[in-house]
């Protein structure tokens, strides 16, 4: 069980670093390619 309960830790850590890794792409993609989609419209 405790080998289990580890692995679900390791499970929310590493969904902890997916939804920050998604949020800084979503800001990083906020942040650039609006200006490339007003120019190419």
């Amino acid at each position: 069980m405790i080998i289990f309960k580890m692995l679900m830790d390791v499970v929310e850590f590493q969904k902890l670093n997916l939804s920050l890794c998604a949020n800084r792409l979503r800001d990083r993609a906020w942040n650039y390619p609006l200006p490339l989609l007003i120019k190419w419209q």
